[in-house]
């Protein structure tokens, strides 16, 4: 810190950097699974356009990682990057957030109403995206579904975790409570 300025001195690229990185990371923990288990993608979301760049990364490593990949037409645009290192794209934007578009609009774009009109939440931007997945379903279009959920903080703090909706969406039901 610079104990001289009021304000902090941030590297936004580093940051941006150090947040993919520790997704990649949290990914590479977590087995057998890829964006098709999952029915919403939720992640830490300092600002929106973040959140596409986190998906688009989670579709290139679905990419990278499936042995059929040069048949998935999901991946069009995508078979230049079959050899490169994940570390040397953290930064080539373009190829990723066109293919991923159509998924970015199904798995994520819901969860993104809170912090479209709020801002970076810091702490509880997980929890607002989930609320606004919620707010924008009915039971029966959640119950059953996996939600995936990327928390980052400062330090490079990190987690990746998926909630399971319950399946009973009857009036009366907990699900139909929260929603």
């Amino acid at each position: 810190p610079d104990m001289v300025s009021e304000y902090p001195i941030v590297d936004g690229k580093l940051s941006i950097q150090c947040y993919i990185r520790a997704q990649w990371q949290k990914e590479g923990n977590v087995k057998d699974f890829t964006l098709n288990d999952f029915g919403f993608m939720i992640f830490h979301s300092p600002y929106c356009k973040l959140v596409q760049k986190s998906l688009a990364r989670m579709m290139l490593n679905d990419f990278l990682n499936d042995q059929n990949r040069d048949k998935n037409t999901i991946y069009s645009g995508l078979e230049a990057f079959g050899d490169v290192k994940l570390e040397d794209t953290y930064f080539d934007k373009k190829a990723f957030m066109k293919a991923s578009s159509e998924l970015v609009n199904q798995k994520t774009k819901a969860s993104l109403l809170v912090s479209n009109q709020n801002g970076n939440m810091y702490t509880s931007s997980v929890y607002g995206s989930l609320a606004s997945v919620l707010a924008q379903y009915s039971p029966q279009q959640l119950a059953g579904k996996r939600i995936g959920v990327f928390s980052y903080g400062s330090g490079l703090a990190a987690t990746l975790y998926s909630l399971k909706v319950t399946q009973d969406a009857t009036p009366g039901s907990v699900l139909d409570k929260m929603t």
